[in-house]
Protein backbone atom coordinates (compact mmCIF):
# COMPACT_ATOMS: atom_id res chain seq x y z
CA UNK A 1 0.00 0.00 0.00
CA UNK A 2 1.72 3.32 -0.95
CA UNK A 3 0.39 6.61 0.17
CA UNK A 4 0.46 9.68 -2.41
CA UNK A 5 1.51 13.09 -0.57
CA UNK A 6 -0.79 14.98 -3.05
CA UNK A 7 -4.66 15.12 -2.70
CA UNK A 8 -4.19 12.68 0.48
CA UNK A 9 -6.62 14.00 3.37
CA UNK A 10 -6.18 13.78 6.96
CA UNK A 11 -9.12 11.12 7.44
CA UNK A 12 -7.15 8.90 4.69
CA UNK A 13 -3.84 9.02 6.43
CA UNK A 14 -5.40 8.09 9.37
CA UNK A 15 -7.15 4.95 7.93
CA UNK A 16 -4.01 4.10 6.48
CA UNK A 17 -2.28 4.09 9.73
CA UNK A 18 -5.39 2.11 11.15
CA UNK A 19 -5.24 -0.54 8.10
CA UNK A 20 -1.53 -1.45 8.64
CA UNK A 21 -2.15 -3.53 12.16
CA UNK A 22 -4.06 -5.48 9.62
CA UNK A 23 -1.12 -6.59 7.18
CA UNK A 24 2.49 -7.85 7.50
CA UNK A 25 4.75 -6.74 9.69
CA UNK A 26 7.25 -5.47 6.53
CA UNK A 27 3.87 -4.06 4.61
CA UNK A 28 3.13 -2.14 7.99
CA UNK A 29 6.62 -0.24 7.71
CA UNK A 30 6.08 0.41 4.10
CA UNK A 31 2.98 1.96 4.97
CA UNK A 32 4.29 4.00 7.81
CA UNK A 33 7.60 4.93 6.12
CA UNK A 34 4.89 6.48 3.23
CA UNK A 35 2.95 8.22 5.85
CA UNK A 36 6.04 9.28 7.69
CA UNK A 37 7.85 10.91 4.47
CA UNK A 38 4.52 12.85 2.98
CA UNK A 39 3.94 13.83 6.93
CA UNK A 40 7.32 15.46 6.33
CA UNK A 41 6.95 17.32 3.41
CA UNK A 42 3.83 18.45 4.35
CA UNK A 43 4.08 19.46 7.59
CA UNK A 44 0.89 18.44 8.85
CA UNK A 45 0.29 17.72 12.62
CA UNK A 46 -0.94 13.97 13.06
CA UNK A 47 0.87 13.83 16.62
CA UNK A 48 -2.02 11.87 18.17
CA UNK A 49 -1.72 8.92 15.50
CA UNK A 50 1.70 8.81 15.22
CA UNK A 51 2.06 8.42 19.03
CA UNK A 52 0.50 4.96 18.66
CA UNK A 53 3.36 3.42 16.49
CA UNK A 54 5.40 1.56 18.91
CA UNK A 55 8.84 2.98 19.75
CA UNK A 56 10.53 -0.75 17.95
CA UNK A 57 8.86 -0.24 14.75
CA UNK A 58 9.64 3.54 14.60
CA UNK A 59 13.22 2.16 14.74
CA UNK A 60 12.64 -0.31 12.32
CA UNK A 61 11.20 2.01 9.99
CA UNK A 62 14.05 4.60 10.74
CA UNK A 63 16.38 2.03 9.84
CA UNK A 64 13.91 1.39 6.46
CA UNK A 65 13.37 5.19 5.91
CA UNK A 66 17.81 5.18 6.07
CA UNK A 67 18.42 2.54 3.48
CA UNK A 68 15.81 4.02 0.74
CA UNK A 69 17.45 7.42 1.64
CA UNK A 70 13.68 8.95 2.04
CA UNK A 71 14.33 10.53 5.03
CA UNK A 72 13.40 13.90 5.41
CA UNK A 73 16.27 16.40 6.85
CA UNK A 74 12.81 18.02 8.49
CA UNK A 75 11.41 15.42 10.28
CA UNK A 76 12.51 16.38 13.59
CA UNK A 77 10.99 19.46 12.80
CA UNK A 78 7.99 18.51 10.86
CA UNK A 79 6.62 16.11 13.40
CA UNK A 80 5.95 16.14 16.81
CA UNK A 81 7.45 12.79 17.47
CA UNK A 82 10.07 13.56 15.47
CA UNK A 83 12.64 13.81 18.41
CA UNK A 84 11.59 11.05 19.98
CA UNK A 85 12.07 8.74 16.95
CA UNK A 86 15.39 10.05 15.98
CA UNK A 87 16.61 9.16 19.97
CA UNK A 88 15.17 5.76 18.90
CA UNK A 89 17.19 5.83 15.79
CA UNK A 90 20.32 6.69 17.85
CA UNK A 91 19.88 3.77 20.55
CA UNK A 92 19.14 1.52 17.54
CA UNK A 93 22.42 3.04 15.60
CA UNK A 94 24.71 2.19 18.74
CA UNK A 95 26.88 -0.53 19.51
CA UNK A 96 26.61 -2.80 22.98
CA UNK A 97 29.74 -5.02 23.60
CA UNK A 98 28.47 -8.55 25.69
CA UNK A 99 30.15 -9.45 28.57
CA UNK A 100 33.52 -11.24 27.17
CA UNK A 101 33.77 -14.94 27.55
CA UNK A 102 37.00 -16.50 26.34
CA UNK A 103 35.02 -20.06 25.32
CA UNK A 104 38.28 -21.81 25.11
CA UNK A 105 38.45 -21.81 29.05
CA UNK A 106 35.00 -23.13 29.67
CA UNK A 107 35.30 -26.20 27.35
CA UNK A 108 33.28 -29.46 28.28
CA UNK A 109 33.40 -30.34 31.81
CA UNK A 110 33.31 -34.05 30.84
CA UNK A 111 33.99 -36.82 28.18
CA UNK A 112 32.40 -40.27 28.20
CA UNK A 113 33.54 -43.27 25.42
CA UNK A 114 30.94 -44.10 23.11
CA UNK A 115 30.16 -47.83 23.45
CA UNK A 116 27.88 -50.62 22.27
CA UNK A 117 23.69 -50.18 22.42
CA UNK A 118 21.75 -52.82 21.45
CA UNK A 119 18.35 -52.23 20.21
CA UNK A 120 16.74 -53.98 22.80
CA UNK A 121 18.49 -51.70 25.83
CA UNK A 122 16.42 -48.47 24.01
CA UNK A 123 13.58 -46.91 25.84
CA UNK A 124 11.58 -44.37 23.44
CA UNK A 125 9.65 -41.79 25.15
CA UNK A 126 6.61 -40.84 22.54
CA UNK A 127 3.83 -37.87 22.38
CA UNK A 128 0.50 -36.95 21.76
CA UNK A 129 -0.37 -34.97 18.85
CA UNK A 130 -2.02 -32.12 19.29
CA UNK A 131 -5.12 -33.26 18.49
CA UNK A 132 -4.50 -36.27 20.62
CA UNK A 133 -3.66 -34.47 23.41
CA UNK A 134 -6.92 -31.78 22.60
CA UNK A 135 -9.20 -34.86 22.86
CA UNK A 136 -8.09 -36.09 26.27
CA UNK A 137 -7.83 -32.00 27.95
CA UNK A 138 -11.33 -31.63 26.54
CA UNK A 139 -13.01 -35.48 26.71
CA UNK A 140 -13.44 -35.88 23.85
CA UNK A 141 -14.13 -39.01 21.73
CA UNK A 142 -13.19 -38.58 18.10
CA UNK A 143 -11.21 -36.54 15.86
CA UNK A 144 -14.53 -35.13 14.50
CA UNK A 145 -15.44 -33.78 17.98
CA UNK A 146 -11.85 -32.08 18.50
CA UNK A 147 -11.78 -31.10 14.42
CA UNK A 148 -15.52 -29.36 15.28
CA UNK A 149 -13.74 -26.95 18.16
CA UNK A 150 -10.61 -25.91 15.72
CA UNK A 151 -13.67 -24.76 13.84
CA UNK A 152 -15.35 -23.12 16.03
CA UNK A 153 -11.93 -21.53 16.93
CA UNK A 154 -10.92 -19.83 12.98
CA UNK A 155 -7.94 -22.87 13.73
CA UNK A 156 -5.83 -24.29 10.44
CA UNK A 157 -7.72 -27.63 10.26
CA UNK A 158 -5.40 -28.75 7.31
CA UNK A 159 -1.80 -27.96 8.54
CA UNK A 160 -2.98 -29.80 12.51
CA UNK A 161 -4.53 -32.80 10.73
CA UNK A 162 -1.33 -33.29 8.33
CA UNK A 163 1.17 -33.08 11.65
CA UNK A 164 -1.29 -35.18 13.34
CA UNK A 165 -0.91 -38.06 10.45
CA UNK A 166 2.92 -37.26 9.86
CA UNK A 167 3.77 -38.07 13.64
CA UNK A 168 1.22 -41.18 13.43
CA UNK A 169 3.03 -42.22 10.39
CA UNK A 170 6.80 -41.78 12.32
CA UNK A 171 5.24 -43.91 14.94
CA UNK A 172 4.32 -46.56 12.97
CA UNK A 173 7.75 -46.55 11.41
CA UNK A 174 9.04 -47.15 15.04
CA UNK A 175 6.90 -49.46 15.85
CA UNK A 176 8.12 -51.96 13.07
CA UNK A 177 11.18 -52.23 14.60
CA UNK A 178 10.84 -51.60 18.01
CA UNK A 179 8.41 -53.80 20.50
CA UNK A 180 5.57 -52.29 22.01
CA UNK A 181 7.20 -52.79 25.38
CA UNK A 182 10.33 -50.43 25.09
CA UNK A 183 7.75 -47.68 24.37
CA UNK A 184 6.17 -45.19 26.73
CA UNK A 185 3.98 -42.23 26.63
CA UNK A 186 5.16 -38.49 28.07
CA UNK A 187 2.62 -39.11 31.15
CA UNK A 188 4.38 -42.25 32.12
CA UNK A 189 7.75 -40.79 32.19
CA UNK A 190 9.95 -41.17 35.69
CA UNK A 191 12.81 -40.77 36.32
CA UNK A 192 13.57 -44.31 37.92
CA UNK A 193 12.24 -45.28 34.49
CA UNK A 194 14.65 -43.64 32.37
CA UNK A 195 17.48 -44.82 34.32
CA UNK A 196 17.00 -48.11 33.68
CA UNK A 197 17.42 -47.59 30.11
CA UNK A 198 20.94 -47.47 28.24
CA UNK A 199 19.62 -44.95 26.08
CA UNK A 200 16.54 -42.92 26.24
CA UNK A 201 14.46 -41.43 22.79
CA UNK A 202 12.62 -38.56 23.03
CA UNK A 203 10.44 -38.78 19.73
CA UNK A 204 8.84 -35.51 19.29
CA UNK A 205 10.08 -31.78 18.79
CA UNK A 206 12.19 -29.44 20.78
CA UNK A 207 9.53 -28.80 23.86
CA UNK A 208 9.21 -32.33 24.16
CA UNK A 209 13.11 -33.62 24.09
CA UNK A 210 13.37 -30.86 27.29
CA UNK A 211 10.87 -32.66 29.25
CA UNK A 212 12.25 -35.98 28.49
CA UNK A 213 15.82 -34.51 29.09
CA UNK A 214 14.33 -32.71 32.67
CA UNK A 215 13.47 -36.41 33.98
CA UNK A 216 17.55 -38.02 33.19
CA UNK A 217 19.11 -37.68 36.83
CA UNK A 218 22.35 -39.96 36.00
CA UNK A 219 24.34 -40.51 33.11
CA UNK A 220 21.48 -42.05 30.79
CA UNK A 221 22.38 -40.83 27.46
CA UNK A 222 19.52 -39.75 25.20
CA UNK A 223 18.87 -39.40 21.60
CA UNK A 224 16.27 -36.84 19.73
CA UNK A 225 14.23 -37.73 16.88
CA UNK A 226 11.84 -35.07 15.02
CA UNK A 227 8.67 -36.91 14.66
CA UNK A 228 7.60 -34.03 12.33
CA UNK A 229 10.34 -31.89 10.26
CA UNK A 230 7.64 -30.04 8.14
CA UNK A 231 6.11 -28.75 11.33
CA UNK A 232 8.57 -28.49 14.39
CA UNK A 233 12.42 -26.80 13.57
CA UNK A 234 13.63 -29.35 16.01
CA UNK A 235 17.26 -27.31 16.92
CA UNK A 236 17.40 -29.79 19.42
CA UNK A 237 16.71 -33.06 17.40
CA UNK A 238 19.62 -33.97 14.71
CA UNK A 239 17.40 -37.00 13.66
CA UNK A 240 13.90 -37.37 12.04
CA UNK A 241 12.35 -41.37 12.27
CA UNK A 242 14.23 -42.47 8.71
CA UNK A 243 17.68 -40.89 9.44
CA UNK A 244 16.81 -42.46 13.11
CA UNK A 245 16.57 -45.72 11.60
CA UNK A 246 19.25 -45.64 9.67
CA UNK A 247 21.28 -45.27 12.72
CA UNK A 248 20.57 -48.32 14.47
CA UNK A 249 23.54 -49.73 13.10
CA UNK A 250 25.95 -46.98 14.16
CA UNK A 251 24.82 -47.52 18.09
CA UNK A 252 25.37 -50.91 18.22
CA UNK A 253 28.63 -50.65 16.83
CA UNK A 254 29.36 -47.81 19.72
CA UNK A 255 30.73 -45.99 16.28
CA UNK A 256 28.78 -42.51 17.66
CA UNK A 257 29.94 -39.57 19.76
CA UNK A 258 28.69 -38.39 22.68
CA UNK A 259 27.84 -34.75 23.12
CA UNK A 260 28.31 -33.64 26.92
CA UNK A 261 25.47 -31.01 27.08
CA UNK A 262 25.63 -28.35 30.19
CA UNK A 263 22.54 -28.16 32.39
CA UNK A 264 22.01 -25.76 35.07
CA UNK A 265 20.63 -26.95 38.61
CA UNK A 266 19.09 -24.21 41.12
CA UNK A 267 17.55 -24.41 44.94
CA UNK A 268 14.67 -22.71 45.64
CA UNK A 269 14.15 -22.25 49.62
CA UNK A 270 16.62 -25.07 50.04
CA UNK A 271 14.49 -27.03 47.40
CA UNK A 272 16.18 -28.62 44.67
CA UNK A 273 15.06 -27.56 41.25
CA UNK A 274 16.32 -29.36 37.86
CA UNK A 275 17.90 -30.78 36.38
CA UNK A 276 17.31 -27.94 33.64
CA UNK A 277 17.90 -28.96 30.51
CA UNK A 278 17.78 -24.64 28.53
CA UNK A 279 16.94 -22.00 30.81
CA UNK A 280 15.60 -20.71 33.42
CA UNK A 281 12.87 -17.44 34.21
CA UNK A 282 12.46 -15.56 36.75
CA UNK A 283 9.72 -13.07 36.63
CA UNK A 284 5.94 -12.69 37.07
CA UNK A 285 3.65 -15.09 36.03
CA UNK A 286 0.93 -12.13 34.72
CA UNK A 287 3.61 -10.40 31.77
CA UNK A 288 2.35 -7.02 32.42
CA UNK A 289 3.40 -6.86 36.00
CA UNK A 290 6.99 -5.60 36.30
CA UNK A 291 9.11 -8.16 37.93
CA UNK A 292 11.12 -6.83 41.13
CA UNK A 293 14.81 -8.73 42.26
CA UNK A 294 17.95 -8.38 43.69
CA UNK A 295 20.27 -10.19 42.27
CA UNK A 296 23.69 -11.30 43.39
CA UNK A 297 26.47 -12.52 41.70
CA UNK A 298 30.34 -12.59 42.43
CA UNK A 299 30.96 -9.36 44.12
CA UNK A 300 28.06 -7.10 42.25
CA UNK A 301 24.87 -6.92 43.55
CA UNK A 302 21.59 -5.17 41.77
CA UNK A 303 18.29 -4.34 42.98
CA UNK A 304 16.46 -4.80 39.46
CA UNK A 305 12.82 -4.10 38.07
CA UNK A 306 12.15 -5.69 34.58
CA UNK A 307 9.68 -8.10 33.23
CA UNK A 308 11.90 -10.58 34.15
CA UNK A 309 15.62 -12.86 34.37
CA UNK A 310 16.40 -15.16 31.83
CA UNK A 311 19.11 -17.45 32.42
CA UNK A 312 20.10 -19.54 29.45
CA UNK A 313 22.72 -22.65 28.70
CA UNK A 314 24.71 -22.85 25.75
CA UNK A 315 21.20 -25.38 24.87
CA UNK A 316 18.70 -22.73 25.09
CA UNK A 317 20.58 -20.12 23.74
CA UNK A 318 19.37 -20.66 20.00
CA UNK A 319 15.77 -19.87 21.42
CA UNK A 320 14.36 -17.62 24.09
CA UNK A 321 18.02 -16.11 24.89
CA UNK A 322 18.89 -15.44 21.45
CA UNK A 323 15.17 -13.26 20.95
CA UNK A 324 15.86 -11.66 24.65
CA UNK A 325 19.63 -10.40 24.03
CA UNK A 326 18.82 -8.50 21.17
CA UNK A 327 16.99 -5.95 22.99
CA UNK A 328 20.81 -5.39 23.71
CA UNK A 329 22.99 -6.58 21.62
CA UNK A 330 20.96 -6.41 18.12
CA UNK A 331 22.86 -8.87 16.04
CA UNK A 332 21.82 -12.04 19.25
CA UNK A 333 24.03 -14.14 20.71
CA UNK A 334 24.06 -18.16 20.68
CA UNK A 335 27.21 -20.30 22.18
CA UNK A 336 27.73 -23.91 22.24
CA UNK A 337 25.53 -26.57 24.08
CA UNK A 338 28.99 -28.13 24.95
CA UNK A 339 30.30 -24.60 26.74
CA UNK A 340 30.65 -25.53 30.43
CA UNK A 341 29.05 -21.42 31.44
CA UNK A 342 25.58 -20.39 30.86
CA UNK A 343 24.72 -16.39 30.21
CA UNK A 344 21.65 -14.61 31.65
CA UNK A 345 19.82 -11.61 30.41
CA UNK A 346 17.54 -9.11 31.97
CA UNK A 347 14.53 -8.70 29.84
CA UNK A 348 13.19 -4.96 29.37
CA UNK A 349 15.47 -3.08 30.68
CA UNK A 350 16.44 0.59 29.78
CA UNK A 351 19.57 1.59 28.73
CA UNK A 352 21.40 5.03 28.16
CA UNK A 353 22.61 6.12 24.58
CA UNK A 354 26.44 8.15 25.35
CA UNK A 355 28.04 9.94 22.62
CA UNK A 356 31.59 10.00 22.29
CA UNK A 357 34.19 10.68 19.41
CA UNK A 358 34.79 7.08 19.47
CA UNK A 359 31.02 6.49 18.16
CA UNK A 360 27.87 5.94 20.24
CA UNK A 361 27.03 3.13 22.56
CA UNK A 362 24.62 1.92 24.93
CA UNK A 363 24.94 1.43 28.61
CA UNK A 364 22.85 -0.75 31.25
CA UNK A 365 22.62 -0.82 34.61
CA UNK A 366 24.67 -3.12 36.37
CA UNK A 367 24.14 -7.28 36.03
CA UNK A 368 22.20 -6.24 32.99
CA UNK A 369 23.48 -9.33 31.45
CA UNK A 370 26.40 -11.49 31.87
CA UNK A 371 27.85 -14.84 32.32
CA UNK A 372 27.48 -17.46 35.20
CA UNK A 373 31.03 -19.31 35.32
CA UNK A 374 31.48 -22.97 36.59
CA UNK A 375 31.82 -22.38 40.42
CA UNK A 376 29.59 -19.61 41.16
CA UNK A 377 26.26 -18.93 42.48
CA UNK A 378 23.77 -16.66 41.43
CA UNK A 379 21.53 -15.50 44.05
CA UNK A 380 17.84 -14.25 43.29
CA UNK A 381 15.91 -12.31 46.45
CA UNK A 382 12.59 -12.16 45.54
CA UNK A 383 11.21 -8.43 46.27
CA UNK A 384 7.71 -9.57 44.25
CA UNK A 385 4.63 -8.79 46.32
CA UNK A 386 2.60 -11.31 44.67
CA UNK A 387 2.46 -13.39 41.54
CA UNK A 388 5.99 -14.15 41.16
CA UNK A 389 7.55 -17.41 39.72
CA UNK A 390 10.03 -19.46 38.71
CA UNK A 391 9.79 -21.15 35.40
CA UNK A 392 12.30 -24.38 34.68
CA UNK A 393 12.41 -24.97 30.66
CA UNK A 394 8.81 -23.46 30.58
CA UNK A 395 7.43 -26.87 31.57
CA UNK A 396 7.93 -26.18 35.59
CA UNK A 397 6.84 -23.90 37.51
CA UNK A 398 7.22 -22.88 41.18
CA UNK A 399 6.20 -19.32 42.94
CA UNK A 400 8.66 -17.29 43.70
CA UNK A 401 7.06 -14.62 46.20
CA UNK A 402 8.79 -12.22 48.20
CA UNK A 403 11.33 -13.27 50.95
CA UNK A 404 12.42 -16.47 48.46
CA UNK A 405 15.70 -17.21 47.34
CA UNK A 406 16.67 -18.72 44.20
CA UNK A 407 20.45 -20.02 43.56
CA UNK A 408 21.55 -21.07 40.30
CA UNK A 409 24.55 -23.00 39.57
CA UNK A 410 26.00 -25.69 36.69
CA UNK A 411 25.21 -28.84 37.38
CA UNK A 412 28.42 -30.76 37.07
CA UNK A 413 26.09 -33.91 35.92
CA UNK A 414 26.24 -32.89 31.72
CA UNK A 415 23.40 -34.48 29.40
CA UNK A 416 24.74 -36.90 27.43
CA UNK A 417 23.34 -36.43 24.46
CA UNK A 418 24.43 -39.07 21.30
CA UNK A 419 25.24 -37.46 17.84
CA UNK A 420 26.71 -38.82 14.67
CA UNK A 421 30.14 -38.52 13.76
CA UNK A 422 29.24 -36.35 10.95
CA UNK A 423 28.06 -33.80 13.39
CA UNK A 424 30.99 -32.24 14.94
Amino acid sequence: MDIKPEDTSREELATSVQTFTDVTFSSRLRVLADLLEHLAKSGQDMHEVLQQIPAEEAALLLEVLREGQQLSEHLEQALPIGSRLVQVAQRADATYELQEVDETRYLPLQKREPFPIARHEILLVTKDSKIQFDMKRFQLSSIEEVLELYREGEEDLQRILDSHNRQQESLRQLQQVFPSAQFIGRDEITAERLAQATLVVSVGGDNHFQWVADHIIDDTPILGVNSDPQSSTGALLPFDTTSFIDFLDVLETGSYQFSPWTRLEATLDGKRLGPITCDIFVGQKNREYMSRHVLKLGDEQMEQKSSGLLISNGAGSTGWYNNAIRALYPKGYTFSPEASYARFVTTEVSGNVDESEEGTSLTFPLLSEGALLPGETMEIHSLNREGGIVSIDSLFREPFERGSVLEVRIDPQALWKIESVEES
